[in-house]
């Protein structure tokens, strides 16, 4: 379940002082320019990599399709500066007063300047500066290279400049005026958009209405005028015009270039509009004074949005300004005060649940995935946002797209990161270190030891079994997976298919879940919940839940497993009868709702004995417990919660009395329990929580327990230091490079 989650703010560091920003076209990195003469660049998280110091005042910043940032200084000096270069280029264009700086397709950047002149640079040839004085008679305040062909059919780029003496012109590359607009009123922004093999030019007009100028045509077809002030204008996928107006209205504007259309207008539930953004993750995003509102769509043909925003944000102080970047679908709030605001639409109900080591994985936050085991709580920062997760005996696994990493449980170090050849729809991590990857029609298995990765079998693996992977589920011992109306084992064991499965089932299989007792689970498309037994000759119909639009159902490793339905999670009594098989006792014996939701995320959602943790729609974490019947506490905190320990993950004694020790600091005690119980995660966080009081010698013994020598070999530099302040720092180091949040 997708949620829209505030990433990083980047403070302003003067009263007064013009913050400009400007994404990388990638998404991955973010310029935030101080006119006072100071550039920093942060990656997508918030985190600064970079920091350009001048000494002038700075007017804009714009980065080109090849990701070089062009810096525009107010003297006309532009620095041209690469992550890949070390020193930037510098290039005068004479011009004093320079406003704007803006990229074209080819290279070729131009600077408008308050007394309309300007100057064109061809990057790729050199930093030779062309000069156009006067080619508007006031400021120029609004440009925008626009892409066309010429009367050849070849591509070309066209400067378009909107200045205060109320004319557009039109310039080629070299300067030359090819067309000018006169208008009556001044324009204050620019867009293009194309339709039916037409290029029109918007013109916002002083904000009051909106021009529609046809290239072809050489003309103005037609004028759009409103009510309100034009707050913000884009071109959208369906090929029409979105415009977000002062007085709460949306006004959508569908241009076919032979007709020209009333506009669509559409009201917003709010007061007024001061700034907006369109296509944040498929939705329409507003603001309102220093309030941040994130509307879906209700329905797309007709425009309209649904009555209550799924995100809203208040900030501290007015919104000034919205941005999206289209690379990576995160969003931008600048305020009155200069403050950054960075927002991403997160896959934070990712959830993943291990019953072997009562590990849970998800996904916090952007390119983050946390792992909450019975004594501590591990944070593995990612390349890339996962849209999919699976944790196993040793490794968890995660996944967008065709990328796939499985990262080492206890240590958090990357093991493989490899891109398949077509999108990941799901994955399971077994206790047996097995990797399922499902794709639209087959499965890979691995088999995963150390780094180490080997393909067991590939499934549907003949020309008779190509339809559609439609469900799977990942068991200690075998793949149970559906095409079509048939399930099918896999044995991981003899690496083959097995004969017995469900042929021919009345509809197609959706959902499949296996018990710890092999019994097979699974719902067809008519919401019916089956149970197929191993033993039994065929499926038995567990209940019909037809009147809900979603279900899933899950198991615990004892005598319960769960339905989930539209928010209600309904326990049934499942008692294994020895050689009889399984017994459904009871519909409904335990019957709750999830508080405040109206939707439990159907695949996330976990069992452990007694309590379920699972994500719902405002993406957060809850918990009920199965037994009593009521809510449970699950905070996920950074650290260990004792009060969670005999509940949540089910620890015996030996492990409550070595958390104890580990919370109370009694390192030489819970050093003894912790290689008592040989487990390698409570001597991993006995070692991190050794180096957190600076007792460098019993993290050492915990890491070369673990076999890791270039961690040893590192600790044991910092035996010889006395200094605690000096150790402290370089413990601090040692953090930050295994890159892990403890």
């Amino acid at each position: 379940m997708t949620k829209i989650k505030e990433i990083f703010c980047i403070p302003s560091s003067k009263d007064n002082e013009q913050v400009l920003t400007a994404w990388r076209p990638d998404g991955d990195a973010l310029a935030v320019a101080k006119t006072s003469g100071n550039v920093q660049i942060f990656d997508k998280i918030g985190r600064q990599s970079s920091n350009i110091s001048l000494d002038a005042i700075i007017s804009d910043v714009s980065y080109s399709d090849s990701n070089a940032l062009a810096i525009l200084t107010e003297s006309g000096k532009i620095v041209l500066w690469t992550s890949d270069k070390a020193e930037p280029t510098h290039i005068n264009t004479q011009f004093k007063g320079a406003t704007k700086v803006i990229w074209s397709d080819f290279g070729v950047v131009a600077v408008v300047t308050r007394g309309g002149n300007v100057s064109l640079v061809d990057t790729e040839a050199g930093d030779k500066a062309i000069q156009i004085a006067g080619k508007h008679t006031g400021p120029i305040t609004s440009a925008l290279w626009m892409s066309s062909k010429d009367d050849s059919g070849y591509p070309q780029s066209i400067l378009c400049l909107g200045g205060k003496d109320r004319v557009v012109s039109m310039s080629n590359e070299l300067g030359d005026t090819m067309g000018l607009v006169e208008l009556d009123d001044e324009p204050t922004s620019l867009c293009t958009i194309t339709s039916n093999d037409q290029t029109f030019l918007l013109i916002n007009k002083s904000g009051k209405s909106l021009i529609l100028y046809s290239l072809s045509q050489k003309k103005i077809v037609n004028e759009y005028t409103f009510e309100a002030a034009i707050v913000h204008q884009e071109v959208i996928p369906n090929g029409g015009i979105l415009l977000a107006l002062r007085n709460a209205h949306l006004a959508c504007i569908n241009v076919d270039g032979n007709s020209y259309q009333k506009p669509l207008m559409i009201k917003v539930p709010l007061k007024s509009i001061s700034a907006a953004a369109f296509e944040f993750d498929s939705n329409i995003t507003i603001a309102e004074n220093n309030l941040i509102f994130v509307y879906a769509y209700a329905d797309t043909q007709k425009l309209s949005l649904q009555s209550e925003p799924i995100f809203k944000a208040k900030l501290m102080d007015q919104v000034q300004r919205l941005e999206i970047c289209t690379a990576t679908k995160m969003l931008l709030a600048v305020t009155v005060s200069n403050q950054v605001y960075g927002f991403a639409a997160v896959e934070s109900s990712t959830l993943s649940y291990n019953d072997q080591t009562s590990a849970v994985a998800f996904v916090p936050s952007l390119m983050t995935v946390e792992i909450h085991t019975q004594i501590q709580t591990f944070q593995y920062n990612l390349e890339f946002n996962p849209s999919l997760l699976g944790i196993g005996g040793k490794f968890f696994a995660a996944a967008n797209g065709n990328r796939l990493v499985i990262c080492e449980l206890s240590r958090g170090n990357v093991v493989h990161d490899i891109k398949v050849g077509s999108e990941i729809k799901g994955l399971f991590v077994n206790n047996n270190d097995y990797l399922a990857v499902n794709f639209n029609n087959s499965i890979d298995i691995f088999s995963v030891e150390g780094s180490s990765m080997e393909k067991i079998g590939l499934h549907p693996n003949d020309e008779t079994n190509q339809s559609e992977v439609t469900a799977s589920s990942l068991a200690s011992s075998f793949l149970a997976y559906s095409t079509g109306c048939n399930l099918k084992l896999f044995s991981l064991k003899a690496q083959r298919p097995v004969s017995i499965g469900v042929q021919d089932h009345k509809c197609p299989i959706q959902n499949i879940v296996v018990s710890s007792f092999g019994d097979i689970f699974f719902q067809d498309s008519q919401n019916d919940v089956w149970l197929y037994d191993l033993a039994a000759v065929g499926p038995m119909l567990v209940g019909r839940f037809s009147q809900y639009s979603r279900v899933i159902c899950e198991h615990s490793r004892t005598d319960i497993f769960h339905i989930c339905t539209n928010g209600v999670i309904t326990s049934f009594c499942y008692k294994r009868r020895s050689h009889r098989g399984p017994n459904i006792a009871a519909l409904g014996i335990l019957a709750f709702e999830a508080n405040g939701t109206t939707n439990v995320t159907a695949k996330n959602f976990s069992i452990d004995d007694d309590c379920i943790p699972f994500a719902i729609d405002n993406g957060a974490i809850q918990a009920y417990s199965t037994r009593d019947c009521c809510p449970k506490a699950f905070h996920l905190p950074k650290h260990l919660d004792t009060s969670i320990g005999g509940g949540f993950f089910g620890t015996d004694e030996l492990r409550e009395k070595f958390a104890s020790s580990l919370s109370t600091l009694e390192i030489d005690k819970a050093c003894e329990l912790a290689f008592k119980l040989c487990d390698d995660l409570c001597i991993l966080a006995l070692a991190y929580k050794a180096l957190e009081i600076l007792n460098v010698r019993v993290a050492i013994h915990a890491f070369r327990y673990l076999g890791c020598a270039a961690d040893v070999h590192e600790l044991e530099k910092m035996l010889l230091i006395e200094e605690e302040s000096i150790l402290s720092k370089y413990i601090d180091d040692f953090f930050r490079q295994k890159n892990i949040d403890v």
